[in-house]
């Protein structure tokens, strides 16, 4: 017994060790199996002194469940990992039963059980947490290297409109975006660039008084987080643009805080 826990344990962390970790899904998979193999081993460690106390090796086998709730694939793997826990108490005296393993081990199990299922659930969550907010910091820095770039480019740039259109879908990774900009005589609006779009829109000019005009006017930002096609005015340049889910109308002011234009972004 004590050989062959020696042995699982090796294999458990040679699972760990030499195993690649290219895909964070990949590793997350893996996880599971090395830290089941690891109890396991303690489990056999336990069974070959059955006269020892239960406890030192309660401690131990919550190494990997603690491992599964740091850098396992989620609830779903962690749930497993505490069922085998609780089996971890509760095979030998169900299987072996006394005088090795007394009835009374049921019971010790529990606390340890319970303990391990709200340290470790509280655990993973706060992991999950800190990777989003890790994932977002690192989107959000990002983003703001690419608008550094992007402004620095449009200096230079022959076409500034198209660029800013261009621009928009990358920062911000949408499907289409259009540039609308009032005319002189300020009563229509007209697209001036796109990108992204299924059909060209440009060119095309809307009343001022219209839905867009009025947004471009107002210079506030909005957003249209779920469509409803039935209530659009402008049906046509929504299906051109994609048939976007959300909207974004992003005003552009001018240095007198004037709307000079309007970026419409879908995604």
């Amino acid at each position: 017994m004590y050989l062959a826990a020696s042995a699982t344990g090796l294999a458990a962390l040679a699972m760990v060790l030499l195993a690649p970790r290219e895909r964070a899904v990949a590793g997350a998979t893996r996880d599971l199996p090395s830290s089941l193999l690891l109890l396991t081993a303690i489990a056999l460690l336990r069974a070959s002194v059955p006269s020892a106390p239960i406890s030192p090796y309660g401690a131990v086998a919550l190494v990997p469940v603690f491992w599964t709730a740091l850098y396992g694939g989620g609830l779903r793997q962690l749930t497993v990992m505490l069922v085998a826990f609780a089996g971890f108490f509760a095979a030998p005296p169900l299987i072996t039963g006394p005088p090795a393993y007394p009835y009374a081990d049921l019971l010790q199990g529990i606390v340890p059980v319970a303990v391990a299922s709200i340290v470790c659930v509280s655990a993973q969550q706060l992991v999950a947490r800190a990777r989003r907010e890790a994932a977002d910091a690192r989107e959000q820095r990002g983003m703001i290297e690419q608008v550094g770039a992007v402004v620095h480019g449009l200096f230079a740039s022959a076409d500034v409109r198209s660029d800013l259109c261009a621009a928009t879908l990358r920062v911000a990774g949408a499907s289409a975006a259009i540039l609308l900009e009032p005319e002189p005589d300020r009563t229509t609006v007209r697209i001036t660039a796109e990108s992204g779009v299924d059909r060209t829109m440009l060119d095309t000019t809307l009343p001022a008084a219209s839905v867009l005009g009025t947004l471009l006017a107002d210079g506030r930002r909005r957003v249209l987080s779920r469509v409803d096609p039935a209530r659009l005015s402008t049906y046509d340049l929504w299906e051109a643009g994609g048939r976007p889910a959300t909207v974004l109308y992003q005003p552009l002011l001018g240095r007198d805080n004037e709307p000079v234009g309007m970026l419409v972004v879908g995604d």
